[in-house]
């Protein structure tokens, strides 16, 4: 069952609950575990890396895809999906992508507006996924 006081874990209630009804207004808030933005939603299951979410005559197809972005699982399945998006992307152009948590970190910080190339370089968010790589893994077993 959906917890709604454990979807945003780095805000306090006022924040946690501008973010509720900034999405319901249409404002693209950031939501869950990835902090997935419903633009970001909505690009991925429009390139198929996500099924997509339809709205309906109660509910827009935003409306139902920022609940869908509460759900811990299905936040975390939308955050593996724009890293997936990111290592086809850029594979050709830099092909150390996969492995290279600073650039993927920086790309999901980015966004996808930019043009692969061979010489990516992170930025402040990327250098920090990198420092907790490795902690990151050992805790998932990998």
């Amino acid at each position: 069952m959906l917890n709604l006081m454990t979807l945003h874990y780095n805000v306090d209630w006022k924040d946690y609950t501008l973010d509720i009804y900034a999405g319901f207004i249409g404002i693209d808030t950031s939501n869950g575990t990835g902090q997935v933005k419903i633009s970001t939603a909505k690009f991925l299951e429009d390139k198929g890396y996500m099924d997509r979410t339809k709205g309906t005559v109660f509910s827009s197809r935003n409306e139902k895809i920022l609940i869908k972005l509460w759900d811990d699982e299905i936040n975390v399945n939308y955050t593996t999906a724009y890293l997936k998006y990111f290592q086809d992307t850029w594979q050709a152009a830099y092909p150390n992508i996969s492995n290279d948590p600073a650039i993927l970190g920086s790309l999901y910080n980015l966004g996808h507006s930019k043009t692969p190339h061979a010489n990516p370089q992170s930025n402040w968010f990327g250098d920090y996924v990198q420092q907790h790589y490795n902690a990151m893994s050992y805790l998932l077993g990998l």
